[in-house]
């Protein structure tokens, strides 16, 4: 398990989906699953302007036989953070993997922020690896 993985028990309600993983993927519990490929395919996030799928709720090993892993896509989480981040921020995927940064303060909302955005920070992250609560979700 990477020291950077997020931790997907929480409050509240946690929602669920399945995602399609390739076979020989490896996946610890909480990393962050990015869209790439075919319909509701996943990989691991690592890096800016990827599509946010959630987050494993549990480990795959690599080649055990199974294609389709579970991620929590609501309720909260605690994910590393890359840099400062207020309560009550937005929070996208950052260029670091398994780590979110705080939407862009300066100018308006671009198409590759609102396709990686994660959810509201729910605590204050002073600096990068910092592990915060987020409220995962969209406002739609």
């Amino acid at each position: 398990s990477m020291a950077n993985d997020a931790s997907p028990e929480g409050e509240g309600p946690r929602t669920r989906r399945t995602v399609t993983v390739a076979d020989g993927t490896a996946l610890a519990k909480g990393t962050l699953m990015v869209f790439e490929g075919g319909t509701r395919t996943a990989v691991a996030h690592a890096s800016v302007t990827q599509r946010f799928a959630g987050i494993t709720v549990r480990e795959k090993e690599a080649s055990d036989g199974y294609v389709e892993v579970p991620v929590q896509t609501g309720g909260v989480a605690e994910i590393e953070a890359a840099g400062q981040i207020h309560a009550g921020d937005w929070v996208v995927l950052s260029a670091t993997a398994n780590q979110v940064r705080r939407i862009n303060i300066n100018g308006a909302l671009s198409y590759q922020e609102l396709n990686a955005l994660v959810g509201v920070a729910l605590q204050n992250a002073a600096a990068a690896a910092d592990k915060i609560d987020v409220s995962l979700g969209r406002p739609f």
